[in-house]
């Protein structure tokens, strides 16, 4: 009887093993399955990474944000149905002068875009 269970496990554990690669193999992966990505906020003048920039995907209601690091480097984590339509993507400053005044920008990402990643070049204002 133990035997049989055994092998019923093990029959069942291959049918969903494999039943997952052949949906893998046939579709493939694609940048809509990831539900993060990131890029990285520079400065235009230097390209010197910029810290405390804001970085937001929004969505009709949906939106995400992160901060960039020291390195100017941002990881946004995203519902992955962001994937499934055109969404914005905006730098903006909100740390005031701490690390320099920068003007935001914005940008439209199409959903047939592969790769998610985005880098920002910002222009100083003010100076």
């Amino acid at each position: 009887m133990k035997l049989v269970l055994s092998s019923k496990k093990l029959l069942s554990g291959l049918l969903a093993t494999g039943s997952t690669l052949v949906l893998a193999a046939c579709y493939g992966v694609t940048a809509k399955d990831l539900s993060y990505f990131g890029g990285s906020v520079a400065d235009s003048q230097n390209g010197r990474g910029i810290p405390g920039i804001e970085v937001c995907a929004s969505q009709r209601t949906y939106s995400a944000c992160a901060l960039t690091d020291e390195g100017g480097w941002y990881h946004l984590d995203v519902d992955p149905g962001l994937f499934h339509a055109d969404y914005d993507l905006c730098a903006t400053d909100v740390d005031g002068a701490e690390n320099g005044l920068y003007g935001a920008q914005c940008r439209t990402i199409h959903v047939d875009q592969v790769d998610p990643s985005e880098d920002f070049l910002l222009d100083r204002i003010g100076e």
